[in-house]
């Protein structure tokens, strides 16, 4: 049997990287790359199945849904995401060649609470399996350092770990230059960055997929936890410590900073399972024929065609949807804006007036102000006058009477 390693060519996330990472160390080897996103159109080079295990976030391009015949798949650490697939939010019979390509290859495992709930919703054999990611073993050759991970988080959570005299070192697993590197490059990059994460005395971050395998290297995480969150860390909030940014700016997880613990084990069953079932999985697909042929390969590919038809125009008609809504918001936007001139405009005419006014009022004070200033100095020299006029007076009495 053939083995396909599932990857995602455009990602820019090194989280997905990680995934496939976790993934490869199952196989005996890649005979097939797969790109995530492409699935329907997948051949091999034969006419053979090719085993694959499908752990990953499911999917930007629905279209692309179900996988061609020749992957046998196992689902495990699953995730669909409700707002791309339009085919896992309703249960109509249009729908109904997308769900049947998993009822057909169940029980499916979910890497989280919400995905397993929809798929049982739909009739869907699911259960929760956790992420792959907590199976990653430690490696043998790291050694501890007294480093803070900080993977995507606020700088004001760095700066308020440096001062309290942490050293840190700042990562992000947005990588713009991610998909631009060969398959081998990135799983060496993934690599590199899972041992930073085992060497630190702790990781804080945002990430699902920097908590997750940090997790399974044993390395005490903290998650600064939003609600934007709930839907995929529901279920895998038990595994590591979690709290707000602003409950953790206010000081209340120093205790954690000075002596990092991890928050049990109640991870280990789910890494136990993934392991045997992933083991298994290969181990039996290594003992069969990778001979293959496509039942019905024509009646197939016409359904998928249409299936892909179908979806595309819902999803090009839910995006000029968006696209409308978004106009109008921006028209609605622009004539708030067009008003506010209008409202400023009328405000300035007034202003313009008020200081037009003003400036009148004000010349006027000036003008006034030189004439006091002229009459002032006339007092002064009328005052001076005075004064000699009474100091010869004086001077003539003073003599005449003393004389």
């Amino acid at each position: 049997m053939k083995f396909g390693c599932l990857y995602y060519a455009d990602s820019e996330n090194i989280g997905d990287d990680i995934q496939t990472y976790a993934q490869r160390r199952f196989l005996p080897q890649v005979d097939y790359w797969v790109d995530r996103e492409s699935l329907n159109t997948f051949v091999p080079d034969a006419e053979e199945r090719v085993a694959m295990i499908m752990n990953a976030w499911f999917m930007y391009s629905p279209q692309n849904w179900p996988p061609t015949p020749y992957i046998l798949p196992l689902f495990v650490s699953t995730h669909f995401s409700q707002y791309h697939v339009q085919w896992l939010k309703t249960a109509e019979k249009k729908y109904e060649f997308a769900r049947q390509y998993l009822v057909q290859n169940a029980p499916i495992g979910c890497r989280d609470a919400s995905t397993m709930e929809h798929l049982r919703k739909l009739g869907i054999e699911a259960y929760f399996s956790g992420c792959l990611t907590l199976t990653l073993p430690e490696f043998p050759d790291v050694q501890p350092e007294d480093v803070i991970c900080l993977v995507d988080v606020p700088a004001q959570v760095e700066e308020y770990v440096r001062s309290k005299g942490y050293q840190v070192r700042v990562m992000t697993h947005q990588q713009d230059t991610l998909r631009s590197k060969s398959i081998r490059e990135r799983m060496e990059q993934a690599e590199s960055c899972l041992k930073q994460y085992q060497s630190a005395r702790c990781v804080i971050t945002t990430r699902l997929h920097c908590a997750l395998p940090s997790t399974g290297l044993q390395t005490p995480v903290l998650v600064l936890y939003s609600d934007s969150y709930e839907e995929r860390f529901r279920a895998l909030k038990d595994f590591f410590h979690t709290t707000d940014i602003q409950t953790f700016l206010d000081g209340a997880w120093d205790a954690f900073l000075e002596c990092p613990q991890s928050k049990g084990t109640q991870y280990l069953p789910y890494r136990e399972k993934l392991i045997r079932t992933c083991s298994d999985f290969v181990r039996r697909a290594a003992a069969m024929t990778s001979e293959f042929s496509v039942p019905n390969r024509n009646g197939q590919q016409r359904e998928a065609a249409r299936f892909r038809q179908m979806i595309e125009r819902e999803t090009y008609l839910a995006q000029i949807r968006q696209l409308s809504e978004a106009y109008q918001e921006h028209e609605t936007y622009i004539r708030r804006l067009e008003s506010s001139r209008t409202e400023l405009q009328t405000m300035n005419g007034e202003y313009a007036s008020q200081i037009q006014q003003l400036s009148s009022e004000l010349d006027y004070e000036k003008h006034r102000c030189a004439e006091l200033q002229e009459y002032n100095g006339r007092l002064r020299n009328l005052r001076a006058s005075l004064l000699s006029v009474l100091r010869e007076e004086t001077d003539d009495t003073t003599g005449g009477f003393f004389g």
